[in-house]
């Protein structure tokens, strides 16, 4: 079975899967920073910045502000981290199985380990759950759009 940490790490692979530009940066942004304010940094004090940013984006601790997810969960560790984590690898099976049809272990479903289950079907409730989500906020700005055309027709 997936822990709680878990079960939140895949939420956050789902977010990142729909929806990767709500997190500009990537790690190597954090891990080789070179300017800062447009002044060449210093080893020293590269090293200074890349621990600055770590701590702010929350590779290093808790993020100064906290990561919103699809569902409002709040997450207070860098996504990015999480995509590198054995998490990722979650993702990977499952989206190789959802387009080819291929289980990470030989057999059917019911000889997959608990944890593989487990995160299939979170994923599969993630990614539902988000397009609902979009496809209400599509009827929302459709309906508003009428709305405004009806305004001006009059």
């Amino acid at each position: 079975m997936l822990d709680e940490e878990e079960r939140t790490g895949l939420k956050v692979l789902c977010s990142l899967a729909h929806d990767d530009e709500k997190i500009p940066w990537d790690c190597e942004d954090c891990e080789h920073p070179d300017r800062k304010g447009g002044k060449q940094l210093s080893e020293p004090e590269r090293q200074k910045e890349s621990n600055r940013l770590k701590c702010h984006r929350g590779c290093i601790g808790k993020s100064a502000q906290p990561y919103t997810l699809f569902d409002g969960t709040k997450y207070w560790t860098c996504p990015r981290k999480i995509q590198r984590s054995s998490l990722g690898q979650y993702m990977r099976l499952y989206l190789w199985y959802d387009h080819k049809g291929t289980l990470p272990v030989g057999g059917g479903v019911l000889d997959q380990p608990s944890k593989v289950a487990d995160a299939y079907e979170l994923i599969r409730w993630a990614f539902n759950r988000i397009q609902r989500i979009l496809n209400e906020e599509q009827e929302r700005r459709a309906k508003r759009d009428r709305m405004r055309s009806k305004s001006k027709g009059r």
